[in-house]
């Protein structure tokens, strides 16, 4: 969740001040999920910059209060209706991208590194499922942690699995004469190690 959406569908209630933002923040995430105070005021000047939200006056108690422009509303809509994808196109997935790195990389430590990933999400959802709650809000919170741990063990022992026999590999040879190379932008048939049979 981006702080930012989250305080644009926020204010589709109506104005707020900061203060007022941060905590319908943790409320309606049932305090899983953060956001300091720093942050909220930072997150609101770059949205009123980007026109999305804007100050009102002063209100009787000296609070500045932000409320959405029809750019800002229309944003929050967009955003509330839309499902979440896994990986949005372009988007890195900074675990895949070690690991497979780490896999191709002579003198990396992919077994390593995925046992120390597995051995961290082990623990999360150790803590994840101790951490059950009365509150439904972050009970459902929670559940999404527990889920999305769960699933990462299982990609980690496929990676394991299916990146066990491959052998670490250097840098592509040079195009010859200032070419460009003709090489796919992705290794094709990387070679596996010798295994012998079971």
């Amino acid at each position: 969740m981006t702080v930012r959406s989250a305080i644009l569908a926020i204010l589709t209630m109506g104005p707020a001040y900061g203060l007022q933002l941060a905590a319908e923040f943790r409320r309606r995430t049932g305090g899983a999920e953060e956001v300091v105070d720093a942050q909220m005021y930072a997150t609101l000047g770059r949205i009123e910059r980007d026109g999305v939200t804007r100050k009102l006056p002063k209100d009787a108690s000296g609070k500045v209060r932000y409320e959405l422009t029809e750019r800002g509303r229309a944003e929050a809509e967009a955003w509330l209706a839309a499902p979440v994808p896994q990986d949005a196109p372009g988007a890195r997935d900074e675990l895949a991208l070690k690991v497979t790195l780490a896999a191709t990389l002579p003198g990396a430590d992919a077994p390593g590194l995925i046992a120390a990933q597995a051995a961290l999400a082990r623990d999360e959802l150790a803590a994840a499922l101790a951490a059950a709650s009365d509150d439904l809000l972050a009970d459902v919170v929670l559940a999404r942690r527990r889920a999305a741990l769960q699933a990462e063990l299982a990609w980690l022992g496929e990676a394991r699995t299916r990146l066990g026999g491959l052998v670490p590999f250097g840098y592509a040879p040079p195009p010859k004469r200032g070419r460009r190379s003709k090489a796919p932008h992705a290794p094709q048939g990387l070679q596996e190690r010798d295994t012998p049979d079971e």
